[in-house]
């Protein structure tokens, strides 16, 4: 269930833009509600040029791209798109990320999502690229190991 938030920078009523799914801004600011019932402040997001990508997770702005209220350090948001919202998986033209962090040493170019079938039935997707598998918390893993891990 989605809440929606309506801000006023005190002005006027017109001076609100509401953004789908936990952000939202006026004239001087952007606000991002964490699901936790806390509204916190994006110090540093652009209200002028910042946008949601209306999933309650991801926004951007001109020079960051943001999971809920933190930044997705080296993101670059020119670049930068999304692809995966269940596993948080992202890239931009030089690196990936799954939710906030930076995948290191990453092919862009040989990048992939590989999908994991367990032998109960469930999908696990895991970013892969020319050099191997990124396990759920970033570092690299082996076909073999994540066979026997998430088998």
């Amino acid at each position: 269930m989605h809440q929606t938030f309506y801000f006023s920078d005190g002005s006027s009523a017109d001076g609100t833009t509401q953004i789908s799914s936990g952000y939202a801004k006026d004239k001087h600011q952007v606000y991002c509600y964490d699901h936790t019932g806390k509204v916190k402040i994006l110090k540093e997001a652009n209200p002028k040029t910042f946008v949601s990508f209306n999933d309650g997770k991801f926004a951007k702005d001109s020079l960051h791209v943001y999971y809920y209220f933190n930044q997705i350090k080296k993101a670059d948001p020119k670049t930068w798109k999304l692809l995966d919202l269940k596993e948080g998986y992202s890239c931009d033209a030089k690196r990936a990320f799954r939710f906030k962090t930076c995948l290191e040493n990453t092919d862009i170019a040989t990048l992939s999502i590989y999908e994991f079938i367990d032998k109960e039935g469930y999908t696990t997707k895991f970013l892969k690229d020319k050099n191997g598998l990124f396990d759920l918390d970033g570092t690299r893993i082996t076909e073999d190991k994540l066979k026997k891990d998430y088998a």
